[in-house]
């Protein structure tokens, strides 16, 4: 009998899978850093907890942290619902905290291990259509690192099919943690990705880890579907904005052109204010609407503009 599989980007589908097959996730940690699959020969499982203070004031579970054999830690975490400020949040609670509890008091600085973050996303975070974005302390004049001890990596996942440039096993990885389903007759005949889809498969069929699935997962869509009705609440005060700056550049129009005490100026400067006035709003909608991750066509049609147009207003 077939059965639904998890999606891997759920938190803790990810961890358990990865816990259990660590050839795969060699293989994974491989293509994200562009080394070949023999690269990593062992790793270690480290349990990690970040301090409790956190931006929700909940436990900092670290998603899965290992250390390779030549030293290395390499820490995944799944974001699924955007978050504000994610860049900064990311770099202050999983690279600088995770980088300086290598460390206890006493110890030399000769003892700390490069640390690689990779953040699975399931939301656009950069305007750019890069889905792999990799992120280092560099000179900003002559571009050289100022060390090699901190790597951000982020994984857009709905980018996939927008950048050409990643390397096929990326792809792949990324693939998989989006739609298992999808690709698993293609996939699976490779030996890594055999693993995890057993694994998966396991963890799918596993009665006491389908309640705690489908209780994570509706958590996590009743976190995406609040985000979406913010959203679509800033989208009508956002149009509100757009009546208004309307009505203000008409106003404005019509008073620049009876002070001209022309009526050619009255026409001109009613159609350029209330131009102007819609174009300042729109901009400013479609602006915090791309911020909030909603898509460029969902914008334009709210927008009633060509995507095109809204490409170029945001700089893309």
């Amino acid at each position: 009998m077939s059965i639904d599989l998890f999606k891997p980007y759920v938190d803790f589908v990810f961890k358990g899978l990865f816990r259990k097959s660590p050839n795969a996730l060699k293989d994974f940690i491989a293509a994200v850093q562009g080394w070949s699959p023999d690269r990593i020969q062992s790793l270690t499982y480290l349990d990690h907890s970040l301090n409790k203070q956190d931006i929700e004031g909940k436990a900092g579970a670290v998603d899965l942290l290992v250390e390779l054999d030549s030293g290395e830690r390499i820490h995944f975490e799944v974001q699924v619902v955007p978050q504000p400020f994610y860049p900064e949040r990311s770099l202050y609670y999983y690279a600088t905290r995770l980088y300086g509890d290598q460390l206890n008091r006493g110890e030399s600085y000769t003892e700390l291990q490069p640390l690689v973050c990779i953040h699975i996303l399931l939301f656009n975070l950069f305007k750019e259509d890069n889905a792999f974005n990799s992120f280092q302390l560099l000179n900003i004049k002559t571009h050289n690192p100022l060390t090699q001890h901190l790597n951000m990596v982020f994984l857009e996942l709905k980018k996939i099919e927008r950048d050409n440039t990643l390397n096929e096993n990326l792809k792949h990885w990324m693939e998989f943690m989006r739609e298992p389903a999808v690709y698993r007759n293609e996939l699976e005949k490779q030996q890594a990705f055999q693993e995890a889809y057993e694994e998966l498969e396991r963890l799918s069929k596993d009665p006491e880890q389908r309640l705690a699935y489908f209780s994570a997962f509706k958590r996590l869509k009743d976190e995406e579907s609040r985000e979406k009705d913010a959203a679509v609440i800033k989208a009508r005060e956002l149009a509100q904005t757009l009546e208004n700056g309307m009505a203000q550049g008409i106003a404005q129009g019509i008073a620049q052109g009876i002070a001209q005490g022309i009526v050619q100026g009255k026409v001109e400067g009613k159609a350029e204010g209330m131009a102007q006035g819609m174009m300042q709003a729109k901009i400013e909608m479609i602006t915090n609407l791309f911020c909030d991750g909603m898509s460029i066509e969902k914008i334009a049609q709210l927008a009633n503009m060509n995507p095109d147009d809204v490409r170029k207003h945001l700089n893309l």
